[in-house]
């Protein structure tokens, strides 16, 4: 399809617009927006922009236009990288758009970014492999951890302390019978063989609790992941958020927002 016929000569821009986005507890931000005008095979826009504090299962679905002087609208068609949906957060995302596929000539454009969704995608029950290492890691990869009332931090913090907490205790008991077996003055046999003794309980206690929020933390991220396999192949989309950047007549912009439920 062709637009609009104008004299060519391409506005360089570096974009700073910033879109925050709310789905739910989401803090996904998009940021760093900018675009030049580059040779390859022809003369085709390079966009450039980052999708920051995304969660590892949010999906983006990213839109591209442009506006020139006459407050005319270019809605690429002939496009290629990270544009469309299912795109992951991160940082240096591209977009580029072969310029003559879809138009004769461009004249003096701006960048329009447009995020009109976000969709959840939770991956399956391998992630589970990840908690084996790091208790809690695989949670981020199968669930929206931003909205777990158990986070996945506590699960480290707690399997790991419990465990630690057992090994040291194991050290204390190997370190009190050692003395029980060396100390010349037998008084204190008794009370050196009680410490090790307790030392050693807690050590099988505390290990033994600390590998059961290890284990419990693996087979729920496997549960949760086979649970995901069977959910239908759509995504629940949480937001639909379309923004809107035009120029006004004072030569700044004016930024607003369609919400669709």
């Amino acid at each position: 399809m062709k637009y609009k016929s104008v004299p060519f000569f391409i506005l360089f821009l570096s974009c700073s617009f910033t879109f925050s986005l709310s789905a739910q507890d989401s803090k996904a931000r998009v940021d760093n927006v900018m675009f030049e005008a580059v040779e390859m095979e022809g003369t085709k826009v390079v966009v450039y922009y980052d999708i920051l504090h995304a969660s590892p299962v949010e999906r983006f679905e990213i839109e591209l236009a442009f506006v020139d002087d006459e407050d005319f609208y270019y809605y690429p068609q002939t496009t290629t990288g990270d544009i469309g949906p299912g795109i992951k957060g991160g940082k240096k995302k591209r977009i580029i758009w072969d310029i003559f596929e879809d138009v004769d000539e461009v004249g003096r454009i701006k960048a329009i970014v447009n995020i009109s969704s976000i969709t959840e995608e939770p991956g399956g029950a391998a992630y589970a492999l990840l908690s084996v290492p790091v208790p809690g890691l695989g949670d981020i990869f199968v669930t929206n951890t931003r909205t777990a009332a158990i986070k996945p931090y506590y699960k480290t913090i707690l399997a790991y302390g419990l465990v630690g907490y057992g090994m040291f205790q194991r050290f204390q008991s190997d370190k009190y019978y050692d003395d029980y077996n060396t100390s010349p003055d037998r008084d204190d046999f008794d009370n050196l063989y009680n410490k090790a003794n307790s030392a050693n309980h807690q050590f099988y206690i505390f290990t033994g609790l600390g590998a059961a929020v290890w284990f419990s933390d693996v087979v729920w991220v496997a549960a949760k992941g086979i649970s995901n396999s069977r959910k239908p192949d759509d995504s629940e989309v949480l937001l639909r958020k379309s923004f809107i950047v035009t120029p006004n007549s004072y030569g700044g912009m004016n930024i607003g927002y369609i919400l669709n439920f």
